[in-house]
């Protein structure tokens, strides 16, 4: 009898395990089964540019400029133009009062009519003595230095002329004018000061602002 209870315990144990092994092999094969399938992006390919910035110090500089001074020594008399004003080519800039131009141009002027007046005599003689020359009156003596009377004359004439000529110019020149169109980007004098050469600086600084040139100093660094 005991051996009987004995082999009963036994075999209701086995099929318990056997049961219980049954149940868990359901259950993995139930899991692998109802697992979702793996998510999957797809993209077209294609090809287009990647934006970069970069972030660097940059230097803007005009193209073309110029440091507008005076030709004529003298005091700067004006400056009609200041920082960031637009200005034509031409457009006048400053107003020089030269120190000794007027009293030099009053002595050409002087000088020129005296030499008008010495050439008008000798040309007078000169004639004459054209006119004499044939009936032995004068000399060829006296002809020929009346002649070479009358062409110095002429040329101390002409000498006088291109004298005032040249004065007028160099007067003109104490009108500063712009050789350029563009900005004044600095002013550099101001009325009072004694400009020209030898010891003359720029007056103003004008400039062409419609194009630059650009200078990046990058650091190596980009974002």
């Amino acid at each position: 009898m005991l051996n009987r209870g004995r082999s009963l315990l036994r075999a209701a144990f086995a099929g318990t395990l056997a049961f219980a092994a049954t149940a868990c092999g359901g259950k993995g094969g139930d899991k692998a089964v109802t697992r979702p399938p793996p998510l999957v992006s797809v993209a077209k390919v294609e090809a287009r540019d990647v934006p970069v910035e970069v972030r660097a110090p940059v230097d803007l500089r005009p193209l073309v400029q110029a440091d507008v001074g005076s030709k004529t020594l003298g005091y700067l008399d004006a400056v009609l133009v200041d920082r960031g004003d637009h200005v034509a080519r031409g457009q006048l800039l400053a107003l020089v009062r030269p120190s000794d131009l007027p009293d030099q141009l009053a002595a050409a002027r002087s000088a020129l009519v005296q030499a008008q007046s010495s050439a008008a005599l000798a040309r007078t003689n000169y004639d004459r003595a054209k006119q004499l020359a044939p009936e032995a009156v004068v000399s060829q003596q006296e002809l020929q230095q009346a002649q070479s009377q009358f062409a110095t004359a002429e040329a101390a004439q002409q000498t006088a002329q291109s004298q005032i000529a040249a004065l007028a110019v160099r007067l003109g020149e104490t009108r500063i004018a712009s050789p350029l169109t563009g900005v004044v980007v600095q002013r550099r004098l101001d009325p009072g000061t004694l400009v020209g050469p030898p010891g003359g600086g720029a007056i103003v600084t004008v400039a062409r602002v419609d194009t630059l040139r650009c200078r990046s100093f990058p650091s190596g660094r980009w974002c």
